[in-house]
Parts: structure tokens; C-alpha cells; sequence
């Protein structure tokens, strides 16, 4: 018999909230192949949030690693706080502060 405070543990790990709105930010890599070769990607949003994919184009997603995109999507935050995202639609755009987004990839390494 299962303990009534397991179910609520799983229920609360399980809950999310779901908004869909555009983000913009820049895609980064976040899981690599055995050659190097990155499979998964992550946004850093402008809000200075890190939304994880869920579901989308993701190999057109990868062919714009390090660069800045509007993403209309699905965002859910999990119970354990992380945010993932459901891309409905995404654009590359311009960054007119070049100088800034040099400076974020410097940092990165």
C-alpha cells in the first residue's frame, strides 16, 4: 500500500505552470555527442532565465547555436523550479549590441 505522502511528493515534483509568451535570448549548447558534436540546446533568456527545451525544431535550433532569437512557445515551470519551453516558432534576430554579446561569449569561455 502506498503512503499518502509519497503521492503528494510525486504530485508536487510532477506540478507546473504553463504560460505561452515570446522570449528572446540566445541558444546555447547544453548536451554534446561522444564527437563533440552538441545534440540539446538551452535559451538564455533576456530575463535572465534558462529555459530548456522540451519539444521543437531542434535541429534547426542547433544550427543557431550562439545566436539571439525571439521564441514563441510554451513555457512550464516545474516544481523544482526549472523552466522548460515548447517552441511553437522561433526567428534569428539582429543584436545591435554586438559589443555585448562578444563580451557573454568571452565570458563563457
Amino acid at each position: 500500500m502506498q503512503n499518502v505522502n509519497d503521492c503528494r511528493t510525486r504530485q508536487m515534483r510532477i506540478q507546473k505552470t504553463i504560460e505561452e509568451f515570446p522570449i528572446t535570448g540566445i541558444i546555447i549548447a547544453n548536451e554534446w555527442d561522444l564527437d563533440g558534436n552538441a545534440t540539446d540546446v538551452v535559451i538564455y533568456a533576456d530575463d535572465e532565465e534558462v529555459y530548456w527545451v522540451k519539444k521543437g525544431p531542434i535541429q534547426d535550433l542547433l544550427n543557431a547555436i550562439k545566436k539571439r532569437v525571439r521564441i514563441i512557445g510554451k513555457s512550464a515551470k516545474l516544481a523544482n523550479g526549472r523552466k522548460q519551453i515548447d517552441i511553437k516558432s522561433f526567428n534569428v534576430i539582429e543584436d545591435t549590441d554586438q559589443g555585448n554579446q562578444n563580451l557573454f561569449f568571452n565570458l563563457l569561455g
